[in-house]
C-alpha cells in the first residue's frame, strides 16, 4: 500500500510538468496576443484634450506632417547613446553610436506627470546626433564624446481622431529639404507621411512601457511621474 501511494505522489509532479510543456506554447501565444490587443485598444481611446497653450502638430493640405519647429525649447525628457535593435554588431570604441535627445511639449509633460496619461496632440521629437570624439580635438577633454548637430528627427504624434491606431510615427532626414507647399514660409519646411503600422507602431505597442511610449528610457519623465505619485500618496 505504501509503495503504491509513493508511486502516485511521485507521478503527479511529472504529470504537471508534462502538461505544462504541452500547453505552455499555446498559452504564451494567447497571452501575448491578448496583451497586444489590450495595448492597441487603450491607445485608440481618446485621452484628455490638448492643454491650452500647447504647441500642436501641423499638417499640409494633403495631411502630411510638417517638420516640428521650436521643439528645442520643449522639455528634454530623456537621453541615450548607442541604442540598437541588434546585439550582433561589434561596437567601435571610437564610435559609441548616436546620441538621442527626446523632447515633448511642456504642457504634455505636466499632464502626464499629474495623470499618468498623454493628452491628445502629444508630440515626441527624438533627435539623431552623431557622436563626436574629443580625442585630438580638445586640449582640455582628452577622452569622451559629445553630440554633433542632429542629422534627422524621429517624431511620434498622439491623435485618435486623425490616426486609427491613436499614435503615428514619422522620420525626417535633415539633408532632404522637401517643400511642404507653395507658400513662401513653407518652402523649406519638410513634410513626411506616417510610417506603415508594421514599421513602428507594432514595436511601440509591444515594448512601450506606457501607452506605446518608451518611458522606460525617458528617465526625466518617468522619475517626475513616480515622484508625483509618491508625494500625493503621503497626503
Amino acid at each position: 500500500m505504501r509503495k503504491s501511494l509513493t508511486v502516485v505522489f511521485l507521478s503527479l509532479p511529472v504529470l504537471c510538468f508534462l502538461s505544462s510543456q504541452l500547453l505552455w506554447p499555446e498559452t504564451a501565444a494567447q497571452e501575448k496576443s491578448t496583451v497586444k490587443q489590450t495595448v492597441a485598444a487603450k491607445a485608440t481611446v481618446p485621452s484628455a484634450a490638448a492643454p491650452e497653450g500647447m504647441a500642436l502638430p501641423e499638417y499640409n493640405d494633403q495631411g502630411a506632417l510638417l517638420r516640428p519647429v521650436g521643439f528645442e525649447r520643449w522639455m528634454v525628457v530623456g537621453t541615450s547613446i548607442g541604442l540598437n535593435y541588434s546585439d550582433g554588431k561589434v561596437k567601435n570604441p571610437d564610435d559609441p553610436g548616436q546620441f538621442h535627445n527626446v523632447y515633448m511639449q511642456p504642457q504634455a509633460f505636466d499632464n502626464y506627470v499629474r495623470t499618468g496619461e498623454f493628452p491628445e496632440q502629444t508630440v515626441f521629437v527624438v533627435t539623431n546626433n552623431p557622436s563626436t570624439s574629443t580625442k585630438g580635438k580638445d586640449s582640455l577633454n582628452r577622452t569622451g564624446f559629445f553630440a554633433a548637430p542632429s542629422t534627422g528627427l524621429e517624431v511620434a504624434v498622439r491623435d485618435t481622431k486623425r490616426f486609427p491606431d491613436g499614435w503615428a510615427y514619422f522620420m525626417y532626414h535633415d539633408t532632404e529639404h522637401k517643400p511642404a507647399d507653395d507658400t513662401p514660409s513653407a518652402k523649406m519646411r519638410p513634410v513626411e507621411t506616417a510610417y506603415p503600422r508594421a514599421a513602428c507602431y507594432d514595436c511601440h505597442a509591444e515594448h512601450g512601457a506606457v501607452d506605446n511610449v518608451f518611458t522606460q528610457f525617458y528617465s526625466v519623465l518617468s522619475n517626475a511621474r513616480e515622484q508625483h505619485v509618491a508625494e500625493h500618496r503621503l497626503e
